[in-house]
């Protein structure tokens, strides 16, 4: 008689319990690396805008865009200033759709879900609560370094509780 080499069942349970173990110690690791991807595209898609920014202002005399603020913020133009949407304002110059969604902000019942943007223009120098009109305007006596002025950052805090800021020298940085 031949006899058959197989695996018992004893055997096979173990096998399964053992790549069940590993598994279990693998997912939070995976997590965490997802996590810090979509936080690294989120910082690259704020350093895309910070780029179209500064073709703008090339090309338009050394001035900032006008760009529509939050919904949740006062205009901060003069009444005969027409701002426009930032895709709008900025697609001459290669800003995209998906470079304004943040892979952290995937709810559809949010800002993103409303505006299509994950991003607000919200220019603010150095840590003041107020907003920054001095900034649009040429010749005035305060000037702020661009490591000093906040122009763009996301709408909600989705990366751990803290949002990410582009400063107008291209940095950024995440603040709580």
């Amino acid at each position: 008689m031949k006899r058959r080499h197989a695996f018992t069942l004893v055997e096979l349970l173990v096998v399964v319990a053992i790549i069940t173990i590993l598994l279990g110690l693998m997912v939070p690791n995976v997590q965490r690396v997802i996590n810090k991807s979509r936080n690294v595209v989120c910082v690259n898609n704020l350093r895309q805008i910070g780029i179209t920014v500064r073709l703008y202002i090339t090309d338009n005399d050394n001035t900032f865009p006008t760009i529509e603020m939050s919904p949740n913020e006062s205009p901060i133009y003069p009444p005969e200033v027409e701002a426009k949407p930032m895709l709008e304002t900025l697609s001459p110059y290669g800003l995209t759709a998906t470079t304004l969604r943040c892979p952290r902000d995937v709810t559809s019942v949010n800002y993103f879900g409303s505006v299509s943007n994950s991003y607000q223009w919200l220019p603010r120098v150095d840590d003041e609560n107020g907003l920054a009109p001095l900034i649009y305007r040429r010749g005035t006596a305060r000037i702020a370094k661009p490591s000093r002025v906040r122009i763009v950052c996301d709408q909600e805090a989705v990366h751990d509780g803290k949002v990410n800021w582009l400063f107008a020298d291209g940095s950024v940085s995440r603040i709580q």
